[in-house]
């Protein structure tokens, strides 16, 4: 049969699907062929950091299943009291098995409703009468795509066994309340927050940032079982074992510090062969966390110090501003993922991830990926680097935003009103532009801030600003050809915009106007 036919077509009628022992994910490895692996099969090869990058995982599933296998991997460890990662795919079935202390913990399909499926808690009522057909993946997944703006609904009508099964973790994992009776998971901040992946990794290599954060997991679970959380040790783990008939939660003092939760209530079953899922409404959460506020010990999840809260990304994204802010000040209490470790090498990276949601709507899928540079890693790894870090950034961020709002946004305006004398900043139009010099500034960065650490101040600064004068510039020179101004007034609005952006740059950098180096300027400035 064809490997890249559906997986579906694959299943018998009685099939349980046991993901520890069906080969039912597609692995894309570093060299040849596609192969097809078993759970147990996968996390061995990334146990022995061989690359096995996922064929059909959506970039939103992306983190929640390196949360999952890493958080399993950390389990399994933790509990089998031989914290290795150096185990072939016989030792972690067996492990995984004892884990889940039944045969059923692993399989997609189970019959016998009283019992659990995989990431499916049993159903004590015995039927499925009341709940609702899922006719594809990506209805079941955590993506609002009633508009078909971005990725098209209910477009999954011949799915593989694989897609069911991201879609599945990706609901069960990262969704929050979705309207009455649908509550959402309990790490993240309300449930209308989201569930972010921030951490340092050596490399982008799945393989090596599953060995490095099952690493992190296994050192940090100490703090974790203290009395700053309700956890305990040998609490319960994979919360779909569990009987959940949609009225009662679970406690947090019930829960290992590891646990892998479910938000909602699923069952697969087949039909001639063929998956078929069922899902229901709830009268209560799966986990009563409301009080936690997405403090939950999350490996990835930051906290805000004052209010003690789970970082809740906004629809703006990891911006340069909000990058800083997590990585440098004291204001966020840094995950155990994003310390930096000895595995990380001299030159690592910063991956940050999150699914942003609204309430109905999906707010985008906001990705950053930040290397840093030797002389970032040593500040970092102490106090007083970090503060120094925070200060230079906090100093550019300063200065980017005083070009923007009193030097730039007055010249497009100028512009745009064609020189009038009594210019009014609030013309919506220069708004587009703006945002495009943040972008500017936002893609260069982290680059240039880490690149800059070892100059001398006066001289690194005087180059900054340097560089986002010639952004500005540039952008203004951009916007006069393409935006509409009175004809019979254009050159008085160019002569008006270019007097405007040239004074606020002389009040704003005084210094860098008065260096002996001409400051940059686009080749094609108007003159």
């Amino acid at each position: 049969m064809n490997e890249h036919e559906p997986a579906a077509s694959r299943l018998s009628p009685d099939a349980p699907l046991d993901l520890l022992d069906d080969p039912v994910f597609t692995v894309v490895p570093a060299e040849g062929p596609r192969l097809l692996v078993s759970l147990a099969e996968l996390l061995a090869r990334l146990g022995r950091g061989t690359p096995s990058e996922l064929a059909y995982l959506m970039p939103h599933q992306q983190h929640v299943m390196h949360a999952f296998a890493v958080q399993l991997a950390a389990l399994v460890c933790a509990r089998s009291g031989a914290p290795h990662l150096d185990r072939d795919a016989a030792q972690w079935r067996a492990d995984l098995r004892a884990l889940g202390g039944c045969a059923e913990a692993f399989q997609l399909v189970v019959n016998d409703l009283r019992k659990p499926a995989f990431l499916q808690p049993p159903v004590p009522e015995g039927t499925l009468d009341g709940f609702q057909t899922v006719e594809t993946p990506d209805e079941l997944d955590v993506l609002v795509l009633a508009k078909n703006h971005d990725v098209k609904a209910a477009r999954l009508h011949r799915p593989r066994v694989e897609q069911w099964i991201f879609a599945l973790l990706s609901l069960q994992t990262q969704q929050g309340f979705s309207g009455r009776a649908n509550y959402g998971i309990a790490r993240m901040n309300s449930g209308f927050g989201n569930r972010p992946g921030l951490g340092a990794a050596p490399s982008l290599d799945w393989a090596q940032r599953f060995a490095r954060d099952v690493g992190v997991a296994l050192r940090a679970r100490g703090d974790l079982l203290t009395a700053d959380y309700p956890f305990v040790d040998q609490g319960l783990a994979l919360l779909w074992l569990e009987p959940w008939d949609g009225t009662r939660s679970l406690s947090p003092s019930q829960l290992d510090p590891f646990f892998i939760e479910i938000a909602r209530r699923i069952r697969f079953t087949t039909d001639a062969g063929r998956l078929t899922v069922r899902r229901t409404s709830t009268e209560a959460p799966r986990v009563d966390a409301k009080s936690m506020n997405g403090n939950t010990g999350d490996l990835w999840t930051p906290i805000e110090r004052e209010r003690g809260v789970g970082l809740t990304l906004p629809a703006d994204g990891f911006s340069y501003v909000r990058v800083s802010n997590l990585l440098f000040e004291d204001d966020w209490r840094r995950p155990p993922a994003l310390e930096l470790a000895p595995e990380d090498g001299p030159a690592p990276r910063v991956l940050a991830r999150a699914m942003v949601r609204g309430q109905g709507k999906t707010e985008g899928l906001h990705e950053r990926d930040i290397p840093l540079s030797p002389r970032a890693v040593r500040r970092l790894q102490s106090r007083e680097g970090r503060t120094e870090l925070g200060a230079l950034a906090k100093e550019r961020i300063e200065a980017a935003s005083n070009l923007r709002l009193r030097a730039l946004k007055p010249a497009l305006c100028a512009y745009l009103q064609g020189g009038a004398d009594d210019l009014r900043l609030d013309d919506d139009r220069a708004a587009v532009w703006l945002a495009a010099f943040e972008r500017g500034v936002d893609a260069e960065f982290f680059a240039r801030l880490f690149e800059d650490l070892d100059d001398e101040p006066e001289a690194r600064a005087i180059r900054f600003e340097q560089w986002l004068v010639g952004l500005a510039r540039e952008l203004l020179s951009r916007a006069m050809d393409a935006l509409p101004t009175p004809t019979a007034r254009r050159e008085r609005a160019i002569a008006a915009a270019e007097a405007r952006l040239s004074g606020g740059i002389r009040k704003l950098f005084p210094r860098t106007v008065a260096h002996r180096e001409p400051l940059l300027a686009p080749e094609n400035e108007r003159t």
